[in-house]
């Protein structure tokens, strides 16, 4: 009798999962691999960083003002120099740096670096 009732719960739980993956799969794989994305929002959420990298030229943040991203890149001698829209841009030396932000979803950014 257990064994039937625990394998009706199995099914409806996977049953579940697929159905919310398949509604939600543009949201899921928009950047990408998922893994580093969830990576990155588990060590914002239980660690105290601001701002992780989860891909070669991507950072994640909880949503707000740019603050955490000026920090992290005025350590590697980037200085904010302007924003327009989701554009951010900064200057090293006779260098220039564009910053592309966009949501994630209401509660993360991700930033693109580019050149």
């Amino acid at each position: 009798m257990w064994k039937k009732v625990s394998i009706f719960y199995i099914v409806v739980l996977a049953l579940f999962v697929f159905v919310l993956t398949a509604f939600n799969v543009q949201t899921l794989f928009q950047e990408g691999n998922p893994l580093p994305v969830f990576r990155a929002i588990v060590k914002l959420e239980l660690t105290g960083t601001e701002i992780v990298p989860f891909a070669e030229n991507k950072l994640l943040q909880k949503a707000g003002p740019e603050t955490p991203l000026s920090d992290y890149l005025s350590v590697q001698g980037w200085i904010f120099k302007d924003r327009l829209g989701s554009a951010i841009f900064y200057e090293k030396n006779d260098e220039s740096l564009s910053v592309c932000s966009r949501m994630l979803t209401r509660r993360y950014v991700v930033y693109e670096l580019g050149n």
